[in-house]
């Protein structure tokens, strides 16, 4: 399911003899925190693709507006949302209080953030706005990560990857191009800051 962000230690471990137990090139693609594969004998490359925290956040609370006129699984999830953006930060709303522990799985309507991507799925690093979590996500990306790019930037991103993986996105660049492979949806109307918020 796209909500879960983290897997079980057995799925974790069935994953990483997945990753090394082929002989085969594999990207694996999900919206999952950070897992350190090693503890399970495999070492593996770790690259993400982040986003400005602020027009994350935007898009996000936009997105979830579309998304409870068309699901009923969202419907259900939205009972207790803001009316607009900026009623929402100035006003402590749970959806925009950048504070509490994630869960295993998104909840809809609730604040998130992207630290877990780097930091990983303990509590420490569920944690909203803990400074260890930054830290060790600091960490993880210098160690760990190959390439860490952004959404604002993807055609830089794609050059970087393209260059330190060349065995995996050669002609990256030039398939973005021209295949036009990141199509970014325009939401249907945009909530927009004010200067309070």
């Amino acid at each position: 399911t796209p909500f879960i962000r983290t897997f079980y230690g057995i799925q974790k471990k069935k994953l990483a003899d997945i990753f090394c137990g082929s002989n085969e090139n594999i990207i694996y693609t999900r919206h999952l925190y950070y897992t350190n594969f090693t503890q399970y004998g495999c070492a593996v490359k770790y690259f993400n693709i982040m986003r400005d925290p602020v027009s994350r956040f935007i898009s996000r609370y936009t997105f979830y507006r579309e998304e409870l006129k068309r699901w009923p699984y969202v419907k259900s999830q939205g009972n207790d949302t803001s009316n607009n953006i900026n009623d929402c930060i100035l006003g402590n709303h749970p959806e925009c209080t950048y504070s509490g522990n994630l869960t295993r799985s998104i909840r809809l309507f609730r604040m998130d953030s992207q630290i877990p991507f780097f930091c990983g799925d303990s509590e420490l690093c569920r944690t909203i706005g803990s400074k260890d979590a930054l830290e060790q996500a600091k960490r993880n990306i210098v160690n760990q990560f190959v390439v860490v790019g952004t959404l604002e930037d993807l055609d830089m991103t794609h050059a970087v990857m393209e260059c330190l993986m060349p065995r995996l996105f050669k002609g990256l660049t030039q398939k973005h191009k021209k295949l036009n492979l990141h199509i970014h949806g325009e939401h249907e109307k945009k909530s927009t800051l004010s200067e309070a918020a």
